[in-house]
C-alpha cells in the first residue's frame, strides 16, 4: 500500500478534465504485427518470474484476440508516463492511482482506465485509523489532542491519506511518533507509546458456508470479526479472518509479535477499527491516448475470460499485479482520490464518502437462510395399474433443515392416486445438506398423471415447484 506521492497536478490542466474518454474510433490497423500494441511496463523491482508471466499472458491475450502485443520494459515510472502519454492509439499499461492522475494531467484526460485490479475481495484499497477499544476513541473527532503515531510521511495510508483528511475535518493532535513501519506502528500503540495510527485497511471475507451479502464500501470494517452487540470476538465459527494490518502482524512482523508476547485474538481484543478512508483503486489497465474503444474492447472481454480460468489465473497472480480478477471502471472512480487530495473532479461530478466512522457503519447481518432445493426425481415414465412404484427425490438444503416434501396432483384423477407416505410429509432428512430419500405412488385406474412436488424447510421456505409426468396402463 506504500506509494509515493509524486504528483503536483496543476489545477488549471486538471480542470479541462471531461470525464469522457478520448478514444479513436473505427478501422485501425493496430495489433498487427506490422503495428502491434506496445504494453509498457517499468523494471523497477521486477524479477524473471514476473517478466515470465508478463509475457505468457501477452501470449494468451494474442490467442484469444489475435492482437500483437509487444512488451516495452522501461526503467522507472516516469518513463512509463512519458512513453503512454507519447503513444498515438496503441499504448496500454497497469497504472496505479498517482499515475494514472498524472497520466491525465499530463494527456488532457485523454487517457482511459477500463479494468480495475482485485486484490482480497475488491478493486479499491482503504486506510484504516486503529485505536485501543478502551481509549474512547469512537470517531475522527475523538483524536483531537491526542498522538498519533504514523509510519513514514511517504506511507499513502499510514500518512499522507491521514493528514489530508485530518486537516479537511480540522483535527489537531498534541504530538506525532514516526514509527519506522506499518507493524511498528502498530507495536507502539499496544506498547502505550501513542493513542492512535492509520494504515492499510483489509476488505472483511465472509466466513465459510455463508450465504448472506457480503461486504461492501461503508459496512462495518470488522464486520464478522467483532460482535459490537456482545463487546468481543465472534466465536471461531462465526468469525472470518482479519486481512487488515493486525491480522497479518503477527505473519508479517513475527519478531515485534514475539517480543510483545501477544497472539492475534489479544490484538483484535484491544484494538479497533475506528475509521476507514477511502475507497482508492486499485492499479488499472488503461490506454493510452487515441486507443481505438473497439480494440480496447477486445482487449478487455480476453482480460476477463483469461484471468476466470484456472491456468490465467495462475499467471496473474504470478505477475507484478498479483490480480485475483478485475472490475471494469471508469474516470469516476479516481474521484474519492482526487477530492481527499484536492485535485478538481471532472465536471464538478458528485463524489461519494470518502471516509466514515465505524460506529456508524451497518452491524454485521445475520446470514440468510436458503430454501431447498430439488435436484431432480427419479421415477418411471409409465407404471401398471396397482402397481406399487418406488420413486427417489434428490434434494439440497444448504441450512439442513428441511422439515417437509408436499405432493399435489395437477392432472389426473386425485381419488385414483395414493402416495406414501402421504402427499404431504417429514422425508426424515433434518441436518443433510443433500441426498435423497424415496417416496412411493400407486394409481387404482390407467390415466395421465402430473404431479407437483415443493420442499419445505423449518423456516417456512419453499423449494421452486418441481413437476413430472407419468403414464399409467
Amino acid at each position: 500500500m506504500k506509494r509515493l506521492l509524486r504528483v503536483i497536478v496543476s489545477l488549471g490542466l486538471l480542470s479541462l478534465l471531461t470525464g469522457t474518454p478520448i478514444c479513436a474510433q473505427g478501422a485501425s490497423d493496430v495489433g498487427t504485427p506490422e503495428h502491434p500494441i506496445v504494453w509498457v511496463e517499468y523494471l523497477e523491482d521486477l524479477d524473471d518470474a514476473e517478466r515470465g508471466a508478463l509475457s505468457a499472458i501477452a501470449e494468451a491475450l494474442f490467442a484469444l484476440t489475435g492482437l500483437d502485443i509487444s512488451l516495452r520494459f522501461v526503467a522507472d515510472s516516469d518513463e512509463k508516463i512519458s512513453a503512454i502519454s507519447a503513444s498515438d492509439g496503441d499504448t496500454i499499461a497497469f497504472v496505479c492511482e498517482d499515475e494514472y492522475v498524472e497520466l491525465q494531467e499530463v494527456t488532457r484526460g485523454s487517457a482511459t482506465p477500463r479494468l480495475a485490479c482485485v486484490w482480497y475481495g475488491a478493486p479499491y484499497y482503504f486506510a484504516s485509523v486503529y485505536a485501543p477499544r478502551d481509549s474512547g476513541i469512537e470517531t475522527l473527532q475523538d483524536l483531537n489532542g491526542r498522538i498519533w503515531i504514523y509510519n513514514d510521511t511517504d506511507s499513502t495510508t499510514g500518512y499522507t491519506y491521514a493528514k489530508s483528511l485530518f486537516e479537511r475535518r480540522e483535527i489537531r493532535v498534541s504530538d506525532v511518533v514516526e514509527s519506522g513501519c506499518h507493524g511498528c506502528s502498530l507495536y507502539v500503540l499496544l506498547e502505550g507509546g501513542g493513542d492512535f495510527f492509520a494504515s492499510y485497511g483489509g476488505v472483511p471475507q465472509s466466513p465459510d458456508g455463508w450465504r448472506g451479502r457480503t461486504w461492501q464500501w461503508g459496512d462495518d470494517p470488522e464486520m464478522w470479526i467483532w460482535d459490537r452487540g456482545n463487546n468481543d470476538l465472534y466465536s471461531e465459527d462465526e468469525r472470518s479472518e482479519s486481512y487488515d494490518l493486525r491480522g497479518r502482524f503477527p505473519d508479517y512482523y513475527g519478531d515485534l509479535a514475539a517480543s510483545l508476547n501477544v497472539d492475534l485474538d489479544t490484538i483484535l481484543r484491544e484494538i479497533g477499527v475506528v475509521a476507514c478512508i477511502g475507497p482508492f483503486p486499485n492499479s488499472s489497465l488503461t490506454f493510452g491516448p487515441g486507443f481505438p474503444a473497439d480494440v480496447a474492447g477486445r482487449i478487455v472481454d480476453a482480460a476477463q475470460r483469461h484471468v476466470s480460468t484456472e491456468a490465467g489465473l495462475s499467471l496473474w497472480r504470478a505477475s507484478p499485479y498479483r490480480v485475483w480478477g478485475f472490475e471494469e471502471i471508469d474516470d469516476s472512480f479516481y474521484d474519492c482520490y482526487r477530492s481527499l487530495l484536492g485535485l478538481p473532479i471532472p465536471n464538478e461530478r458528485p463524489v461519494g464518502p470518502c471516509y466514515y466512522n465505524a460506529v456508524d457503519a451497518p452491524l454485521t447481518p445475520a446470514a440468510q437462510p436458503s430454501p431447498p432445493v430439488v435436484s431432480r426425481a427419479t421415477f418411471p415414465d409409465t407404471i401398471g395399474v396397482d402397481q406399487v412404484q418406488h420413486g427417489l427425490v434428490w434434494f439440497e438444503d444448504p441450512d439442513g433443515d428441511m422439515a417437509q416434501a408436499r405432493f399435489e396432483v395437477l392432472g389426473g384423477d386425485p381419488g385414483a392416486v395414493e402416495i406414501q407416505p402421504g402427499t404431504s410429509f417429514d422425508p426424515g432428512v433434518h441436518g443433510q445438506t443433500d441426498g435423497a430419500f424415496r417416496f412411493t405412488i400407486t394409481s387404482s385406474a390407467a390415466q395421465t398423471v402430473t404431479l407437483r412436488l415443493t420442499l419445505v424447510d423449518e423456516a417456512g421456505l419453499e423449494s421452486d415447484p418441481y413437476e413430472f409426468t407419468f403414464e399409467v396402463q
